[in-house]
């Protein structure tokens, strides 16, 4: 059973009012954006809490559509009787109590130190390492949203408007898609004062890869294709913001030939920063798009 609804799955939901709908049970909501998710109740309703398989409590709101019976995923057909909620929060508490233990931590380090650690990095290049990275377009609309809904903290209405009137002209925004066409990586090139930031120039404004496509070049990729555009598209010179702590992506933007910039620029961006409420040390750096 997994945390988010895959094609292909066959559901038979039922639909019931939150006051019967109890810890345990498994749920299909809809997400602001209006993907179909299925979640774990972690509480009795209402109002609607939710966990992910992963553990992770969902920030709403969700839209409740009703209980899931029975999941049927190929041949495989899992039915969900009311009485089994106390089976499914049990083995789900059993998960997150072996996984986020001191004991479930060690040997997670002993597998890997046994091999298993080169299988899942075999696993994990087979679905990722080719991935397709390329502009994205308006006709991606909706996969971005969904992808901003789930892994990132920028509103994803912005990030709609933004590839409907502004990218497919002016600065830049791609994404790198595994071999399942599902979303695994993003990001965009814009001017800080798209987000009412008084600071001009064009700035590399987010890249991200899902953790599980990590450290396979597709972030790499990701910044070359949109220093591709960004020059095509007439922009001289790309700047990145990186909190001073984020070595690893200070040194990942400075393998893609970003150096440091002029002091004046590390001022200038704190500056407009902390207009917006946020205190923190940055670095930036800067690469000249010829």
């Amino acid at each position: 059973m997994a945390p988010v609804l895959l094609d292909g799955d066959w559901l038979e939901v039922r639909r019931e009012a939150l006051d019967r709908v109890h810890r345990g049970d498994v749920v299909l909501v809809c997400s602001k954006s209006g993907a179909p998710n299925m979640r774990l109740v972690a509480a009795d309703g209402p109002p609607l809490r939710t966990v992910s398989m992963n553990g992770r409590a969902d920030r709403g709101p969700l839209e409740f559509i009703g209980r899931v019976m029975r999941i049927r995923r190929g041949a495989v057909i899992l039915p969900l009787p009311p009485w089994s909620r106390w089976l499914v929060w049990a083995m789900y508490l059993g998960r997150q109590r072996t996984f986020d233990s001191a004991a479930g931590r060690a040997t997670r380090r002993a597998l890997k130190r046994v091999g298993a650690g080169k299988l899942q990095r075999a696993r994990r290049s087979r679905r990722w390492k080719n991935a397709l990275v390329r502009p994205l377009a308006v006709e991606d609309g909706q996969t971005l949203v969904d992808f901003a809904d789930q892994y990132l903290q920028i509103p994803s209405r912005f990030l709609r408007l933004q590839l409907i009137r502004r990218w497919p002209l002016v600065g830049a925004a791609v994404g790198a898609f595994d071999r399942k066409g599902e979303m695994c990586g993003f990001a965009y090139l814009d001017e800080f004062q798209q987000e009412g930031m008084a600071i001009d120039g064009w700035w590399v404004r987010s890249v991200f890869v899902i953790p599980a496509a990590r450290r396979l070049g597709i972030a790499e990729r990701l910044l070359n294709e949109l220093c591709v555009i960004g020059r095509s598209r007439g922009i001289v010179l790309a700047r990145a913001d990186i909190p001073a702590a984020n070595v690893a992506s200070q040194r990942l933007f400075q393998k893609l030939g970003f150096k440091p910039s002029d002091a004046q620029w590390h001022e200038r961006l704190t500056r407009a920063w902390a207009a917006n409420g946020v205190e923190d040390a940055w670095a930036v750096l800067e690469r000249v798009l010829d």
